[in-house]
């Protein structure tokens, strides 16, 4: 899994993204992972983090992942509220580079 990371981290990062006029480097969001899907629970015990780690779980023949990467022009991290969005409509024009 820690390969995985590595290079979700490694092409989510190589992309800036320019906003009002402003350049943001992108960053991959640290604190959500990918996941395996098991019969009947979407959500498995096997996780795949978004950036390098140390993980040295192994994806077995047979498994089923979702790997569901998000990118971020803040912190890299998303924070718990009361609110459930991963996204916010922007009015201005996305030029990625």
């Amino acid at each position: 899994m820690s390969d995985i990371g590595a290079a979700i981290q490694e092409v989510m990062e190589s992309y800036e993204v320019e906003i009002g006029g402003k350049t943001f480097p992108v960053k991959a969001i640290r604190n959500i992972t990918g996941h395996d899907i098991k019969r009947y629970h979407i959500h498995g015990d096997k996780q795949i983090p978004f950036i390098k780690n140390n993980n040295r779980d192994k994806m077995e023949e047979g498994e089923v992942f979702a790997i569901e990467t998000f990118g971020s022009t803040g912190t890299g991290r998303l924070g718990d509220d009361v609110r459930i969005e991963v996204y916010t409509t922007l009015t201005s024009q996305l030029i990625f580079k």
